[in-house]
């Protein structure tokens, strides 16, 4: 039985091994948990294999104290040709029913959110990648960190 026991603590831990080749990783703390309009957050980031498929995660903190199930947020994309993109998005951060979403202890919440998953780059060079909150409100409460995670899943 010790031994069936074992094997399987190992089986699980080999196969809960995340491979993924991590390209880039960045998180910025939110000064006091206040986003302003203007705080701008910026992610740099190299792609030198194009034939490559990615997956862009963005990762947000945010108190158990905040006061919506989502955040608006305005995103800038700028390629290496100096072109440039933005859209809007809504991150979901709890269900309708009001449970967080994500890794929560009683004061705050960590959420991983795929943006793009799939990815495959279309030019080498360098991407930037900027977070505007987009908000009805000036000042943000709750959200007291962002960051952006480039990888390249490994099954």
């Amino acid at each position: 039985m010790r031994n069936l026991l074992l094997g399987f603590i190992l089986l699980v831990g080999i196969v809960g091994c995340n491979n993924d080749e991590v390209i880039f990783k960045q998180v910025d703390t939110i000064p006091d948990a206040l986003w302003s309009y203007g705080d701008v957050y910026d992610y740099t980031f190299e792609i030198t294999d194009t034939n490559e498929i990615y997956l862009l995660l963005l990762y947000l903190e945010f108190s158990t104290e905040y006061n919506w199930e989502n955040l608006y947020t305005q995103i800038g994309t700028t390629y290496p040709n100096d072109s440039t993109r933005t859209d809007v998005l809504s991150f979901e951060l709890a269900s309708n029913t009001g449970a967080w979403y994500g890794d929560c202890n009683t004061r705050r919440c960590e959420l991983n959110i795929p943006l793009q998953e799939n990815v495959k780059f279309q030019m080498p060079g360098r991407y930037r990648l900027s977070f505007e909150q987009y908000m009805r409100e000036e000042v943000v409460e709750g959200i007291e960190g962002i960051g952006l995670k480039v990888v390249v899943p490994r099954p």
